[in-house]
């Protein structure tokens, strides 16, 4: 443990917190013994030097998943918990399965008290599941993850949504790019593999949780959200407004393919417009 240190995903302010003891990142592992951090954290994965050295989609081995970074920076991977001594076979079979939690509300002690995690079901590292797999009484999240909670976007009311989508020159950036393997991604990554692209793939995974969620609720084949889309550089423009009745297919493909060269971020107008049609278009009902 002595050659370890803690990485927290976060700002320099990012810290956990286990047994008591507070660790943020660049912290080492010593004060601890490696089997009392695992134990206290279940579900975990560890993060080790990336063993192909390479982007993307390079690492293969069973267990393995790269992590993406920009181009230039160290290339790390998340590894599967490999360690069997001094744990129980029930606590190697919980190392195997996803770390990934339902961000349902009603899992949340601070809004629940007494709540409890919601898991997903497969194993860690596994390709996103399709639908078809929902437990009888669970879920499979946009991203492919298994619950066997409720899908927490059926437990609310339907809503008009309001989008402002940022096309500016900018958003031409590749800092920031549309997750692989998720839905779509293909086609949103063939015009716009970039920040923008990134937009795109998080709005329309979006609108696939809330199709899923009326689908669970009994209610297929009822849209029941409205949705309006602005998009703006330096010049302004309502896309759709006060749409009911769109697949998530649908709304993706009336969406601009990709941001502009060099337009500027009109915030002014577009709040305007914005304000417009939430008055033109608001009901009580949603």
């Amino acid at each position: 443990m002595e050659q370890t240190e803690w990485l927290v995903d976060g700002d320099d302010t990012a810290a956990i917190t286990l047994d008591g003891r507070r660790f943020a990142s660049g912290d080492s592992g010593a004060p601890m013994l490696c089997s009392l951090f695992c134990k206290s954290m279940g579900r975990h994965v560890h993060i080790s030097p990336c063993r192909a050295d390479i982007e993307d989609d390079g690492c293969r081995e069973e267990g393995v998943e790269h992590i993406p970074s920009a181009p230039g920076t160290k290339q790390y991977d998340w590894i599967t918990h490999r360690f069997k001594d001094p744990y129980t076979n029930t606590e190697q079979a919980e190392f195997d399965l996803c770390d990934r939690r339902c961000p349902g509300e009603e899992h949340d002690p601070t809004v629940n008290p007494g709540a409890g995690p919601s898991m997903c079901m497969l194993p860690l590292f596994h390709p996103p599941a399709s639908e078809e797999r929902a437990p009888a009484h669970g879920h499979v999240s946009p991203d492919g993850h298994v619950y066997e909670c409720k899908n927490p976007a059926a437990l609310r009311r339907s809503f008009h949504i309001y989008f402002a989508i940022d096309r500016s020159g900018s958003m031409r950036l590749t800092d920031c790019r549309p997750l692989p393997n998720t839905p779509a991604s293909r086609r949103i990554v063939q015009n716009a593999d970039n920040r923008f692209g990134a937009a795109l793939s998080s709005i329309y995974g979006f609108w696939l949780a809330r199709e899923g969620a009326q689908r669970g609720s009994g209610t297929a084949g009822v849209h029941k959200d409205a949705y309006t889309v602005i998009a703006f550089d330096h010049e302004t423009e309502v896309v759709y407004s006060n749409d009911v009745g769109s697949t998530a297919d649908q709304l993706l493909d009336r969406l601009p393919r990709d941001a502009t060269e060099d337009g500027g971020t009109n915030f002014t107008d577009t709040l305007r417009l914005l304000q417009r049609e939430l008055e033109n278009t608001g009901a009580s009902e949603r």
